[in-house]
């Protein structure tokens, strides 16, 4: 649970420095939801 929300948080950060769109970042976290 701690780890997922960990990655939730690298991703968020690591999206955010590339200023990736709103958009694509949610459609990226659906992917992964799906996995």
């Amino acid at each position: 649970m701690y780890l997922r929300l960990h990655m939730k948080i690298f991703l968020f950060q690591h999206f955010s420095k590339l200023k990736i769109a709103n958009e694509d970042y949610f459609i990226f976290i659906d992917t992964l939801k799906k996995c």
